[in-house]
């Protein structure tokens, strides 16, 4: 379901996720007993929504919840609500050939399991998106249904997420140690320019110091000669 709960709109799945449906086939259709098969029972709007080409879902026992529908579906067997088709797959000639039950839709479906007596365990997709909806799945507490943790019929996405965000850490800690260490460099090497720009200036001080003591010296040397030349010439 996505974030606002919506399981479907204008009885069709609001969202096209291949792996998503590549689990959903997977976890129905898988036995521990080779022999034999898990049951799916869907509501009749479920039923309407499965293409005519993927009906019945192969590998699997179909059974439809309809009061309406007066003949079952080819391939599948009918039934009026869940208790009936519960007690179906306890008769004879299926009794020996389910192993689990699954109940696919819709909502009514979901809704009578949930509030029934019956144990159930919810498989849930929690699709962190909105999508437009008018079909819902009903509401329960964790109470009810706590969350399992560790099914080895479960994908990790949630680890893999983890995994993910692990690695994203580290490049980010490696960036943080590069631009630390870029910009250390960059400010020593600054700091080093600006060591031999001031030593420049001290250079260029005492360039200047030594221009003035010389041309100081030159001025007087010349003063004391303008000097003797005036003395001589008062002579």
């Amino acid at each position: 379901m996505c974030k606002n709960r919506g399981i479907g709109y204008k009885n069709q799945l609001p969202w096209r996720f291949k792996k998503e449906m590549a689990y959903f086939s997977q976890i129905t259709s898988r036995t521990k007993d080779p022999e034999k098969m898990n049951a799916v029972i869907m509501g009749r709007k479920t039923f309407e929504s499965i293409p005519k080409k993927f009906f019945p879902l192969p590998k699997r026992i179909n059974i439809v919840l309809s009061r309406t529908m007066k003949e079952a579906p080819e391939g599948s067997y009918l039934a009026q609500n869940l208790k009936e088709a519960i007690d179906l797959t306890s008769v004879d000639h299926l009794k020996e050939k389910v192993e689990k039950l699954f109940i696919i839709g819709g909502y009514t479906a979901y809704q009578e399991a949930i509030e029934s007596d019956y144990p159930c365990r919810i498989y849930l997709t929690k699709i962190q998106s909105d999508f437009e909806c008018d079909t819902f799945f009903p509401e329960f507490t964790e109470e009810e249904f706590p969350e399992l943790i560790g099914l080895a019929d479960v994908p990790t996405s949630l680890s893999v997420l983890s995994l993910s965000l692990s690695v994203l850490s580290l490049s980010l800690s490696q960036f943080s140690l590069s631009l630390s260490l870029s910009l250390s460099l960059s400010l020593s090497l600054s700091s080093l320019s600006l060591s031999q720009f001031s030593l420049s200036l001290s250079v260029l001080s005492l360039s200047l110091s030594s221009l003035s003591l010389s041309s100081l010296s030159l001025s007087v040397l010349s003063l004391s000669k303008f000097s003797l030349s005036l003395s001589s010439l008062s002579l």
